[in-house]
């Protein structure tokens, strides 16, 4: 990052970064789920496309907002670490 950039202004440049992102996989877990309970006679690939993205969005989203982004955050917290 840049020399004399504060640190809350990188955690802010860390989260407007990721905001958006993170919002699309929660609202694409969403529907995901949604659909086998608002039509659970829906097609098996349907079915499996849902469960499939569900899955995979569930992981994403485990492991982008938690393990990642707070060791980012503890990375900008921390002086002179090599994450930054």
């Amino acid at each position: 990052m840049l020399r004399g950039v504060s640190r809350r202004q990188r955690i802010e440049q860390w989260e407007r970064i990721t905001e958006w992102p993170l919002m699309v996989a929660a609202v694409l877990f969403l529907v995901a789920h949604a659909v086998p309970i608002l039509d659970p006679t829906g097609s098996a690939l349907l079915l499996g496309l849902c469960r499939w993205a569900s899955w995979i969005t569930w992981l994403l989203l485990r492991n982008r907002s938690r393990r990642p982004d707070y060791a980012r955050r503890a990375a900008i917290l921390l002086p002179h670490s090599p994450l930054v």
